[in-house]
């Protein structure tokens, strides 16, 4: 009797979200949690919720503002026969850290009449971590060193370009999770000042460097 009256306390705590259509219809749904963390650089996303019958799916949305938000992550939602059944969900952002320093999330539920709700907003912050660092403190010969950060396995392409912005050269590389050394052939190239630019699914990034 007691744990079935603290249970019920709980929910009544919970913040409970109700939206009514132009039919006279009514969702209700509880977040009982929304939270999130850092562990290696990626941020977990988790949430609870209670009351879920009516409910279609969660979009997990990023902003790099604030302000303006994107859906990174569509999650259908199970939908509660019971009424205190709790339902938990996780999702693993993995790219934030290469775009943004300080991440904000929230979620949007989606009704079956296909009405938005929205729970709080959460920040995380997130260790600054450059994706491309240059190993050559001087000028360069046949090759290029650097370190290279990528938030997943990837083909990563590296455009080196002339001080004129030309295109002398492109060079396809593939990148595993996490820092790697990696170089690039710049034997054939003329002596001068040059930028390399890195682009994959992560965010590029341009630095500069002289070839002797």
């Amino acid at each position: 009797m007691r744990k079935n009256l603290s249970f019920a306390c709980f929910l009544l705590l919970a913040v409970f979200f109700t939206m009514r259509t132009g039919a006279q219809q009514t969702t209700s749904m509880g977040f009982l949690t929304f939270s999130g963390k850092v562990v290696n650089a990626e941020a977990e996303l988790s949430w609870e919720t209670v009351q879920e019958l009516t409910v279609s799916h969660f979009n997990l949305q990023r902003s790099t503002d604030g302000i303006h938000f994107s859906t990174i992550n569509r999650t259908t939602a199970r939908g509660s026969v019971n009424n205190a059944d709790r339902n938990k969900y996780g999702f693993k952002d993995a790219r934030a850290n290469l775009l943004t320093d300080t991440g904000f999330y929230r979620l949007e539920c989606m009704d079956n009449h296909g009405v938005p709700y929205y729970s709080k907003i959460i920040s995380l912050q997130f260790p600054k971590a450059k994706k491309l660092t240059l190993l050559s403190s001087g000028a360069v010969t046949t090759a290029l060193w650097f370190h290279i950060n990528s938030s997943r396995k990837e083909k990563s392409v590296f455009l080196i370009a002339d001080q004129n912005g030309n295109i002398v050269s492109r060079q396809a590389l593939s990148c595993e999770k996490g820092t790697e050394r990696k170089s690039l052939d710049t034997s054939g190239l003329p002596s001068g000042l040059y930028t390399v630019t890195v682009v994959g699914d992560d965010q590029g990034m341009t630095e500069r460097f002289i070839k002797r």
